[in-house]
């Protein structure tokens, strides 16, 4: 198997860290108060939005909302197929990373831009020529309401350049192909010709899989409208194609024209990366977090020679305490609790009686995100 290696995408690609917060194997669970939730298998780094610059999109209201996708290659050797299927089944997978996405917005633009990631760097493929052309994702997630969408069936449809499938799980005999935009062409929409139903508790699992053959354009947009009267259901612009057609792909980034603004005028949008759940509902390690708060700072059991200081955080996180005695500002060392936590509570010994000493809490949390308090001081007993 041909891999990208560590040092590779750590060059290339921005915000590869060590695995993130889950370290269940595959198959675990994870007891939620009355709800079982299977773990994902963690793999090595991941990278955020590899395929867009674009902002994300509204509706973000959970730490589990996005998409995960796995990435295949072709090698120089192999043929040049012109389905989704054959180039994932006979693509080489990456499987030390993990890509996540806010959602599915890549407008038509050209190909020779490649493909940017959220602080402007560029995907390369194994040898470190910029990944333009042969490769294909897989991505999975669940799809659901936002407090904005109503409560009913909804038509969706696929622009893509070059070929996308789109398969949703019907809970009963499991997936099957609703828009089927396969193949090597322009940018090209394509319509589902059945409803999908959704409600309040909806989380339907999809998949979605893209490739992209031969240059020149690139394009991968997911949309959706409230299933229309029949007689609409084949909207205009289903099966038409051309990279001008929609979007302006000379300009960066590119701009909507007006067969795509008249498309949204009859209800298509995209969807947004509210409607997104990951598929496992395990958390996106791209996704900003709310700012980490410390509150709650104590000191309890003082002794002669010991304390507890405990603190809360808001996100969780390790627990470290910044320990000097005052007299001569010399620091002590304590060891750093690594379990992430919201609830801390770090026990120190080893203290002199009748000694006034400063500290500081800090908390990391799983993403990378650390908060230090203000100097605080207590004493020890006599």
């Amino acid at each position: 198997m041909v891999r990208f290696s560590r040092s590779t995408f750590l060059v290339v690609m921005a915000v590869l860290m060590s695995a993130f917060i889950f370290a269940c194997k595959e198959g675990d669970s994870v007891d939620t108060g009355g709800s079982e939730v299977i773990v994902a298998p963690p793999k090595s780094d991941y990278a955020c939005n590899p395929l867009s610059t674009q902002t994300a999109g509204s509706g973000l209201t959970l730490p589990t909302n996005g998409l995960m996708a796995d990435l295949y290659y072709l090698t120089s050797d192999q043929p040049r197929y012109s389905s989704v299927d054959d180039m994932i089944a006979f693509g080489h997978p990456i499987d030390t990373i993990s890509l996540y996405f806010d959602r599915l917005f890549i407008p038509t633009r050209p190909f020779d831009r490649g493909f940017v990631n959220q602080n402007g760097e560029i995907l390369k493929d194994q040898n470190g020529n910029t990944l333009y052309e042969y490769f294909a994702l897989h991505f999975e997630s669940k799809l659901r309401l936002t407090e904005d969408d109503a409560i009913g069936a909804y038509q969706f449809g696929i622009l893509a350049d070059d070929g996308a499938k789109f398969h949703v799980d019907d809970q009963n005999t499991g997936f099957y192909n609703l828009v089927n935009n396969d193949g090597v062409h322009a940018t090209k929409f394509k319509c589902a010709t059945a409803p999908v139903f959704l409600d309040r508790t909806s989380k339907i699992p999809m998949k979605l899989d893209y490739h992209q053959g031969p240059r020149f354009h690139v394009s991968l947009v997911l949309l959706w409208r409230p299933w229309p009267d029949s007689s609409l259901v084949n909207d205009v612009e289903c099966n038409q194609s051309g990279n001008s057609r929609f979007f302006d792909s000379t300009q960066d980034p590119p701009v909507p024209k007006t067969k795509y603004l008249e498309m949204v005028s009859r209800g298509w949008m995209p969807l947004q990366t509210g409607n997104f759940v990951l598929p496992y509902e395990d958390v996106n390690p791209c996704q900003p977090e709310d700012p980490l708060a410390l509150t709650d700072i104590n000191v309890t059991d003082r002794t002669q020679t010991s304390a507890i200081i405990h603190w809360t955080t808001n996100i969780a996180g390790n627990s470290e305490v910044l320990l000097k005695r005052v007299s001569n500002n010399s620091a002590i060392v304590v060891p750093v609790d690594a379990a992430l936590v919201t609830d801390h509570a770090i026990s120190i010994s080893g203290l002199t009686a009748d000694t006034l000493y400063s500290f500081e809490v800090v908390s990391t949390t799983a993403s990378g995100q650390s908060a230090k308090s203000d100097p605080r001081t207590f004493r020890t007993f006599r």
